[in-house]
C-alpha cells in the first residue's frame, strides 16, 4: 500500500494487487510421502528463534537462508569480488526453478513456519500451512497491505506470548488472502487466456535428492576453484 498510495500521489493510477505467490496450488493432498513432522525458519535472527522452541518441540527444525549463495557465503565472508559469481550467473535458468521449486516444497510440507520474510510467508498462505510473520525486519512499509493477511508480531512479543504460535499445535491461518487470490487469478487469466490447473512441481522426492546432490557438488567444487584464485578485494 505504502507504493500504491506513492503513486497515487504523483496523479499514476494504481491498485494493490497483492503477490502472485497467492495464486499457487498445493499438491499436498495428493501426496503420499509428505512428512509434517519439521518446522522451517527463515529469518535473520534464526538462532533467536530456535533457542525459544527448541525446548517446545521434538520436531526438527530446519533454516532456510533463500537468498545466498550455499558454501561461498561461508567460506569467504566480506571478501567476494563484485565481478565473482553472484546468483544469476552462478546458476542457469533450470537450476533456479529447480531451486526455487524444493524451497516452495520444503514451505508446504512443513508443520509450520516461522519467518520475518513476505516472499516466505505468502506461499505458506496459499499452501495451507500455518505461518507466523515476524516484523523484526527493516523497511516496514514494504509489510503494508500484506501484513493483514498474516499472524504477525514481534520477537519481544512472541517470547512474552509463546502460546500465540504454539509450534505443536500451530493456529490456522487467516482465510483474508483468498480474496486477493481470486482477483488475481481472474486478472491473470482475462491477461493470458490461459489458467494452468497443473500442480507447481512434478517433482518427485527421488528427483529432488538428485538434483540437489549435482548441485551442491558442483557448489563445492567451484568453492574449491574460487579458493585457489588470487584474492582480488573490492
Amino acid at each position: 500500500m505504502h507504493t500504491v498510495n506513492f503513486l497515487k500521489e504523483h496523479n499514476i493510477d494504481a491498485y494493490f494487487s497483492g503477490c502472485l505467490t497467492l495464486t499457487l496450488d498445493s499438491g499436498k493432498d495428493n501426496d503420499s510421502t509428505i512428512d509434517e513432522g519439521y518446522i522451517v525458519i527463515n529469518s535473520s535472527i534464526p538462532n533467536e528463534i530456535y533457542s525459544l522452541i527448541k525446548e517446545k518441540t521434538n520436531k526438527e527444525i530446519y533454516f532456510i537462508q533463500q537468498d545466498a549463495i550455499p558454501s561461498f557465503d561461508r567460506a569467504f565472508p566480506e571478501t567476494m569480488p563484485k565481478w565473482l559469481y553472484n546468483l544469476s550467473s552462478f546458476y542457469n535458468y533450470k537450476e533456479k526453478f529447480f531451486i526455487a521449486e524444493n524451497i516452495l516444497k520444503l514451505y508446504e510440507n512443513a508443520s509450520c513456519v516461522i519467518t520475518d520474510r513476505l516472499h516466505c510467508a505468502l506461499p505458506c498462505l496459499a499452501f495451507k500451512t500455518p505461518v507466523l510473520l515476524l516484523n523484526n525486519r527493516g523497511m516496514r512499509e514494504r509489510f503494508n497491505g500484506l501484513n493483514d493477511l498474516l499472524n504477525e508480531t514481534s520477537i519481544n512479543e512472541y517470547k512474552n506470548d509463546y502460546n500465540m504460535f504454539d509450534v505443536e499445535n500451530p493456529p490456522e491461518n487467516s482465510n483474508r488472502y483468498l480474496k486477493i487470490r481470486k482477483d488475481l487469478i481472474e486478472k491473470c487469466k482475462k491477461f493470458t487466456g490461459h489458467v494452468n490447473s497443473s500442480y507447481y512441481s512434478k517433482l518427485s522426492n527421488k528427483d529432488i535428492i538428485n538434483k540437489n546432490t549435482l548441485i551442491i557438488s558442483r557448489n563445492g567444487y567451484e568453492t574449491r576453484n574460487y579458493s585457489s584464485l588470487p584474492k582480488v578485494y573490492t
